[in-house]
């Protein structure tokens, strides 16, 4: 899911990729790469569930952002 998200490493990269996210950039997630809603709805779930459990706390509260973006922007 990293590839498809572009969230890198680190939580600098997770924040970053949310920063510089755009329409386009969803789009992309959507027709070239196959994202479904339901795949990214999943994914937030599971480090919702991380940092739930204390794990990957930096990390995940970025990706949970930058997933939480993603689906906003979600074309309607």
């Amino acid at each position: 899911m990293g590839d498809i998200f572009g969230w890198g490493s680190g939580p600098d990269d997770a924040q970053r990729a949310a920063v510089e996210l755009t329409d386009e950039k969803v789009q992309i997630m959507i027709k070239r790469d196959g994202l479904t809603q339901e795949e990214a709805a999943a994914t937030l779930e599971f480090y919702k569930g991380a940092v739930g459990r204390q794990r990957g706390l930096g990390v995940a509260e970025h990706r949970i952002k930058l997933i939480q973006k993603v689906l906003n922007m979600w074309p309607k």
